[in-house]
């Protein structure tokens, strides 16, 4: 008996290391990148695309470097850009049209949205910058901060160049 009970126990362990492994390795391959109403960013698209998944901008833009076609899409007061021919890149978010992080939120991450809602994602840390501005760290990478402008708790502009 005791020794079906060491079995047992040591079969019970291996099975909760292998699936401790087996999800940790999961977390590493699914990157996670942030998102703008499933665009994800750093992913190349074509002007097209982005029509399908945001619809008609009300202005756009576009010029070309020695880095290849930057566009810029106008929607209201909101600015969704693309570097280096069709990179989605940045943006400047200053109204509630748009969501970031919608694939790991409920809903996403919006203007008039309370700054605590960063606190629901599993990663990453808001570092104050000022009284109204902290920069989210999400991770390694994303070359430049997300920069999160606040009144009161309440997000007022999401912006990343």
């Amino acid at each position: 008996m005791k020794k079906q009970i060491l079995f047992f126990s040591k079969v019970f362990f291996m099975t909760i290391f292998v699936l401790s492994i087996a999800d940790i390795s999961k977390a590493q391959s699914n990157s996670v990148f942030l998102n703008l109403e499933n665009l994800i960013l750093y992913k190349v698209y074509q002007k097209d695309s982005v029509f399908t998944k945001l619809g008609q901008p009300d202005h756009y833009k576009s010029h070309t470097s020695e880095f290849g076609l930057n566009e810029e899409y106008e929607y209201g007061i909101n600015v969704i850009m693309f570097s280096e021919n069709g990179k989605f890149s940045g943006f400047a978010l200053l109204d509630s049209r748009f969501a970031i992080f919608s694939s790991l939120i409920p809903g996403g991450i919006r203007v008039g949205d309370s700054v605590s809602k960063f606190q629901q994602l599993s990663f990453g840390n808001l570092e104050a910058r000022d009284e109204s501005t902290y920069a989210f760290m999400d991770n390694p990478k994303n070359d430049s901060p997300l920069i999160v402008h606040h009144s009161n708790g309440i997000i007022t502009k999401l912006l990343l160049f």
